[in-house]
């Protein structure tokens, strides 16, 4: 059952016409395309822990807002299974590591995150207005 639990945690790629495709970091090669690609348009990045209840129901905020988001580019990161990224994401970005995190890059920069309970459509939209 936990194991089914697991499975059901994993991100999904959005399905609809205009959606954003969640693509998945595994590598510091990977963060340097966020970088590079926050330079034309705004990234969010989403720090996901797959044995995090809490991480799944951030996700699924994530994940729903980003189906319906236009213009940006949404990145997935494993905080378990890709550990050493995840903390080269946190030291270079400057960007405490917590998750579940959402990290909002522009112009090659960190310039917002949210965690837990705080992750929902409404703020990451209020970012995206804000900040990109």
């Amino acid at each position: 059952m936990l194991k089914k639990f697991i499975n059901n945690l994993k991100p999904t790629t959005a399905s609809t016409e205009n959606a954003v495709d969640v693509k998945i970091c595994r590598s510091i090669e990977d963060y340097q395309q966020i970088l590079q690609q926050s330079q034309q348009k705004p990234v969010l990045l989403f720090k996901h822990s797959n044995a995090c209840p809490v991480s799944a129901r951030a996700w699924r905020k994530f994940e729903k807002f980003v189906t319906t988001a236009i213009g940006i580019e949404a990145w997935q990161v494993s905080v378990i299974e890709n550990r050493a990224v995840s903390q080269h994401i946190a030291s270079d970005s400057g960007v405490h590591h917590q998750s579940p995190q959402v990290i909002l890059f522009n112009k090659g920069r960190a310039v917002w995150d949210e965690s837990h309970w705080s992750i929902s459509e409404k703020s990451l939209q209020k970012a995206l207005l804000q900040f990109a």
